[in-house]
């Protein structure tokens, strides 16, 4: 009976991890990937089972079991959402469960029950077949070596199962992380990437200078993608004000913008946008370089005589925000415990509320006759898009029989009606013919590995969708007095807002380091950027104006995927090899500036150059 009761026990745990995988990571592309897939199964459940049977108390079975079942659940959930499984490098954030909790039942596969029964069925097999035996301190010793070694080498040795973040990276992220750190730097010294970033020029074209003088606002839109922009749902255009903006004289739309995030989404974009520096895998930028030394937007609108304001409606624990934007330098500081909450839509203030109160402390700025820079992050769009009933504007169509598109373009048209009624405000205030708006979306409001919502997007769309769908998201800036209405077709990120607005401002940006480019610019510079993800798109991926490469999981350039953005067909990988390898390199030398602390002595540096 124990030969059976081991047995029974052994392949409860691989169903348990196979269904773990499987809903995490979807079905397994080529040979490649389904022997990875199966390793790592394998090697997981023999992980599960002799930490089992380290301790031979029950109770300590029990808790063992539901703790692997719920963690494994977790773990599944945060993946389908962040695409990594560094779970850690986000508790942080823990305090504010209460805000995603909705996301993660929304996100509640029906495979999660066979594995809570897979885990209630071993708790039975425990009850009624297992024996207490006496702690055996020398066969404890004996089943922790084993379990660290088999913890340990496969992700050491084996590229493939580092590469998948499948295996072993969520409890060896911080070894990985110092081992990688050591070959980064190895590999930039072989480079004159250092001699590149620090002498790029800056050339001025007809747009240096045109908002000379006026406030700046950035209106940072939770979740926005540029899908929802000039489309219609059931008949109705999702955005009509931003359509309508867009046509306006004076707007310039960036309509191949896209997100570049890091494990911080919304923050991420926040840092990425003010500094043009790259984001870390180590955590949330906000968290990693907290201490940090960085000469962003807001500093520069300080030393150019401008206030500076910092507005969300959502607390100031969250992302650490009330620390974080004292050292960015802003002046006046407006968070979540600023704001009346009376008005409150899922996660938090609504975006007619927040867009409402944040008018009066910027009209406040401007009747003390101060220029100003200000910073607005919105909060209606984020998932699960549950928005009520009575603030739904647009009837969902009669055949619709998913949720999430109805969901989402509902959301998305709500906060479009919010800046509207914000831009009325701007207006008659007068406050709209001295300030330049920006407004951006952070981040995508749906991943690709969620089939349902995928699906549900590509029904809309009516085609299929990949990474440069996803993480496409618009770019809308305002200049008043602007006699011209254009469209911008050239790739950019939100690493290139930042030199763009230094450029429209008129301020000089010879000696500010900056890893994007002015997106108003034109010539080679413009025709060859590019954008290189590190997060939902691996390090080594990269998204141009043709051209989109995914990066292999699995760490192998061979099994990588490269496709033309406009017919959809794969290409030749070997077209791909420099502008990823460049792309490496790039992310690795802004992580090592960051982390060194060496960005402002390269300001002074190029001073007096």
């Amino acid at each position: 009976m124990e030969k059976h009761f081991k047995n029974l026990t052994k392949t409860l745990f691989l169903i348990i991890n196979l269904i773990f995988y499987r809903t995490s990571l979807g079905s397994p592309t080529g040979d490649k990937g389904l022997y990875i897939l199966i390793i790592s199964i394998i090697l997981t459940g023999r992980l599960d089972y002799i930490l089992l049977n380290l301790y031979p108390k029950k109770k300590y079975k029990y808790t063992l079991v539901g703790l692997l079942v719920f963690l494994k659940i977790g773990l599944s959930i945060y993946f389908r959402e962040f695409h990594s499984f560094d779970i850690f490098g986000r508790l942080g954030l823990a305090r504010e469960a209460g805000g995603v909790l909705p996301v993660i039942f929304k996100d509640f596969s029906p495979a999660y029950f066979l594995m809570i029964g897979s885990g209630l069925s071993l708790a039975y097999l425990i009850n009624k077949y297992y024996w207490e035996e006496t702690f055996n301190k020398e066969r404890f010793y004996k089943d922790l070596g084993v379990f660290f070694a088999i913890l340990i080498l496969p992700g050491l040795f084996i590229k493939p199962l580092r590469g998948t973040e499948v295996y072993t990276s969520t409890f060896l992220s911080p070894l990985y992380t110092r081992v990688e750190a050591r070959q980064d730097a190895r590999s930039l010294e072989k480079t004159d990437i250092k001699k590149y970033f620090s002498l790029q020029e800056t050339k001025a074209n007809e747009y240096t200078g045109l908002a000379k003088d006026k406030n700046i606002i950035f209106i940072q839109c939770e979740s926005l993608q540029n899908a929802v922009v000039n489309r219609t749902y059931n008949g109705e255009e999702v955005t009509p004000f931003l359509n309508s903006l867009i046509k306006k004289q004076g707007s310039i739309y960036f309509n191949n913008y896209f997100e570049l995030l890091g494990f911080g989404n919304t923050s991420d974009a926040e840092f990425v946008s003010m500094t043009s520096v790259y984001p870390t895998l180590d955590g949330q930028a906000y968290s990693v370089y907290k201490d940090k030394k960085t000469y962003g937007l807001p500093k520069m609108a300080k030393k150019m005589g401008y206030e500076t304001i910092a507005m969300h409606g959502n607390t100031g624990k969250f992302y650490n925000r009330q620390e974080i934007y004292k050292n960015f330098d802003f002046d006046r500081i407006y968070l979540g415990e600023t704001y009346d909450q009376t008005d409150q839509v899922m996660m938090g203030l609504s975006d007619k509320s927040f867009f409402n109160q944040s008018f009066d402390k910027i009209k406040e700025v401007d009747n003390e006759g101060k220029k100003f820079f200000a910073l607005m992050v919105t909060l209606t769009t984020h998932t699960p898009y549950n928005l009520p009933d009575n603030l739904r504007e647009i009837p969902k169509e009669a055949d619709d029989k998913t949720d999430f598109v109805y969901d989402y373009i509902s959301c998305a048209r709500y906060t479009d009606r919010a800046m509207e009624e914000f831009f009325h405000k701007l207006e008659k205030s007068g406050i709209l013919d001295k300030t330049v708006v920006v407004i951006y979306g952070d981040h995508h409001a749906y991943t690709l590995n969620k089939e349902k919502d995928r699906e549900s997007m590509e029904r809309w769309l009516g085609r299929e969708i990949d990474y440069d769908d996803m993480m496409n998201i618009p770019l809308v800036i305002h200049v008043p007095g602007f006699n011209k209405n254009i469209t911008r077709h050239s790739v950019g990120s939100q690493l290139d807002l930042y030199p763009t607005i230094l450029n429209l401002m008129g301020w000089n940006r010879s000696d500010i380091p900056t890893f994007g480019i002015d997106l108003l610019g034109w010539g080679k510079e413009i025709e060859n950027n590019a954008v290189y993800p590190q997060t939902y798109l691996l390090k080594g991926s990269y998204i141009n104006r043709d051209q989109v490469f995914e990066y292999s999981r699995d760490g192998v350039f061979e099994n990588s995927r490269l496709i033309d953005r406009e017919t959809r067909r794969p290409l030749p990988l070997d077209q791909a090899k420099k502008e990823s390898d460049w792309a490496k390199i790039c992310i690795d030398y802004s992580k090592n500036l960051m982390t060194n602390d060496n960005l402002i002595e390269l300001v002074e540096k190029n001073k007096e150059d």
